[in-house]
Order: structure tokens, then sequence, then C-alpha cells
């Protein structure tokens, strides 16, 4: 299995992908593939897994390094011969199941994290928006963090109502500090990546 992100960097993709990690080591041979230095790395590192460095996959658009990045990512599926591509975030989810799909991957994953097209407007929307609709054939399966990002998906038709499925992020309560709490029940405050 090869799990591919844009970046390394600290983010909710990354997270979500050093979370699986321990869920996965067991059961899957499973290679982490991503642009740069960051805890996402380290995560890899810690569960034993392999990290692979990207040089060319990066999050802004630019023709030149995106079509160097697609090839980047071919070879490196041709190398590994993964059974399970599972991408996320929006560059490496169109690069990586274009070269999953040219090099015969079977399974193609995508998560969502939140729709490129959503977070866009005018011509970007629109670009991103037909990018994704391009991969809907691509892929296997979409898993979507949210209800609202599973909605607008189909909504935009970026992904199939029977291929796709809704998988809450999570928070690891039993990791929390234990206090004794007056409020029935519990008071939870959760501060989203700050940058």
């Amino acid at each position: 299995m090869l799990l591919l992100v844009t970046l390394a960097e600290v983010g909710g993709a990354q997270s979500y992908v050093a979370s699986l990690l321990p869920a996965l080591v067991g059961r899957f041979d499973v290679t982490v593939a991503a642009h740069g230095a960051g805890p996402l790395r380290d995560a890899a590192e810690a569960a034993g897994v392999r990290f692979v460095p990207l040089a060319n996959v990066r999050r802004a658009v630019n023709p030149v390094r995106d079509l160097a990045g697609l090839l980047e990512l071919v070879r490196l599926l041709r190398r590994e011969r993964p059974d399970i591509l599972h991408a996320n975030s929006s560059k490496a989810g169109v690069l990586g199941r274009i070269a999953a799909a040219l090099t015969g991957v079977p399974i193609r994953i995508f998560t969502a994290h939140g729709w490129a097209f959503a977070a866009h407007s005018g011509l970007a929307a629109r670009g991103y928006r037909a990018a994704d609709r391009l991969m809907r054939p691509l892929t296997t399966a979409t898993i979507c963090v949210s209800e609202r990002e599973r909605e607008a998906g189909l909504a935009a038709r970026t992904c199939d109502d029977d291929a796709t499925v809704v998988i809450p992020n999570a928070v690891d309560v039993g990791a929390a500090p234990q206090t004794v709490s007056t409020r029935q029940p519990p008071l939870l405050v959760t501060v989203g990546r700050l940058k």
C-alpha cells in the first residue's frame, strides 16, 4: 500500500495519514510518499514505515512541475508495485490517481479532506472541479471526512454515491489527560491548525 500526500508538513491530511499508520503496519506493507520534511516523515519512521521523499509533487499549480511530479509518481508506482494507492490532498489526489491508472494499480482510494473547488472561487474553482470530475472514473473509492464533504462531492459530481463513504476525523480521547469534570457531559474544545 502506498499512502500519498502532497506535503509532509503539519496539516490535517498529514495527521490523518500518521494516525492510520499504526493500524496499517501489521496488515499491509506500507510506504508513505510526500514532499519535504515534517511530522509525517517522522510519524512514518516511528511506525517503521518507509518514507519516500518526492521532489516534484508540490501544492501550487505549475504545469511543468506537475508533469514532472506525474512522471515521478509513475516511476515510483512502477518500482513499488502497490496493490493500493491511497491519495490524500488535492494535488496528490489528481497526480496519484492518474499515475496509478497508468501503472495498473488496481485499488485507487482518494480521501477528500476538503474539496479544492470549494476552497476557491471563479476560474480556479471551475478548474479544480473539472480536474476532480476527470478523476472520478479513476477512483475505486472516495473517503470523505464529513457528511458535508460527501454532499459537496456528490453535488459537484466529483465522486459516486455508491463508491463514497464518510469516515469522520476523530480525537483519541484515550490519550487525553483524564480530569474530573463538574460538567455532565464534559466540555470539549478543539483547536484546528493555526497557520
